[in-house]
């Protein structure tokens, strides 16, 4: 049973799911340096400008971020809701992958002798694929239902 939050608006969980995780890691992935000092953040997206501030404001910011796009995804006609969320769910997926990259490369899982990190991401990406392609199939039914 999938419950009526997650059926109102599939599109936003497909996005929401990648990104929480591309935010989390990406806190988790900064040095101990950045703790006591926020200019050395390790980070390439535009983000990194939040993140030099304070790390509090970068949880803010992705609460704004991800209340924001609850609403547009409710507002955005289609083809372009599928297209932002297609892009979101690569561009977040890319973006954590780097950061479980690292992990695994600092735990030796990920190196010429241990190819066990690669198989980590591509099971990663795997589940990442078919949970928020579970979820884009559950808007198309939506619309099918509405079409009808």
């Amino acid at each position: 049973m999938i419950p009526k939050f997650i059926k109102s608006n599939p599109l936003y969980w497909a996005f929401f799911i990648p990104a929480a995780i591309d935010g989390i890691v990406t806190l988790l992935g900064q040095d101990t340096t950045y703790w006591s000092n926020y200019r050395s953040v390790n980070e390439g997206s535009p983000a990194w400008i939040i993140l030099a501030t304070h790390p509090a404001l970068f949880i803010l910011g992705s609460v704004i971020w991800f209340i924001s796009w609850y609403f547009m995804y409710k507002k955005l006609k289609e083809p372009f809701n599928m297209m932002i969320t297609i892009a979101f769910i690569a561009g977040h997926t890319w973006g954590s992958s780097s950061w479980i990259s690292r992990f695994l490369g600092n735990a030796d899982l990920y190196s010429n002798a241990n190819r066990l990190g690669w198989y980590a991401l591509v099971t990663y990406f795997i589940f990442l694929g078919v949970v928020c392609g579970s979820l884009i199939n559950l808007h198309i039914k939506g619309l099918t239902k509405i079409d009808s």
